[in-house]
């Protein structure tokens, strides 16, 4: 997992396409709002505007069968 921060948007590229999906899927509500998931072969990425909905997400998708942030 890599994660970038582009203008507004944090953006994690992750190596398991199947466990982005789930994490994206399980995002609570309040925290979903801006964010999107892009799928692709075997891989994905997650754009959110928001610092507390990457947090979220990179440790629910660490913790379901992705792989940690990369160094």
């Amino acid at each position: 997992m890599r994660q970038r921060q582009l203008l507004d948007a944090f953006v994690l590229e992750l190596n398991n396409a199947t466990a982005a999906r789930e994490a994206y899927e399980s995002l609570p509500a309040p925290l979903k709002p801006g964010a999107e998931l892009l799928i692709r072969h075997d891989s994905a990425q997650i754009a959110t505007p928001s610092a507390d909905a990457a947090e979220w997400l990179k440790t629910y998708y660490c913790s379901h069968g992705g792989e940690a942030l990369a160094a």
